[in-house]
């Protein structure tokens, strides 16, 4: 078999990684282990124990500050908010489907 090009779409697939200049590859893999870092330390500073958990939520929900909640967070609660008033704020398992 004789050696094939990588295709545009090849290289397209791999956000055009595949044939860019090596400096430019190394980086962008700089970059992702960075972000790879940040996101294990995020996933380690997590509560593990229920009651923890349970008190960190809680601090987000009750929170003053638009900005920390966590994006889409805001519309879950009025949309639950929503739901409860529908269902006359109850919130049982004959309600769960409707």
């Amino acid at each position: 078999m004789t050696a094939q090009p990588v295709t545009p779409w090849e290289n397209a697939e791999v956000n055009g990684l595949a044939l860019c200049h090596p400096r430019v590859l190394e980086g962008e893999m700089e970059k992702v282990q960075n972000l790879r870092e940040r996101q294990a330390k995020y996933l380690a500073s997590l509560p593990t124990a229920p009651e923890d958990c349970l008190a960190v939520a809680l601090g987000i929900l009750q929170s003053d500050k638009e900005n920390d909640l966590p994006e889409g967070l805001q519309e879950a609660v009025s949309l639950s908010f929503a739901r409860g008033a529908r269902h006359g704020g109850r919130c049982d398992r004959a309600n769960a489907g409707a």
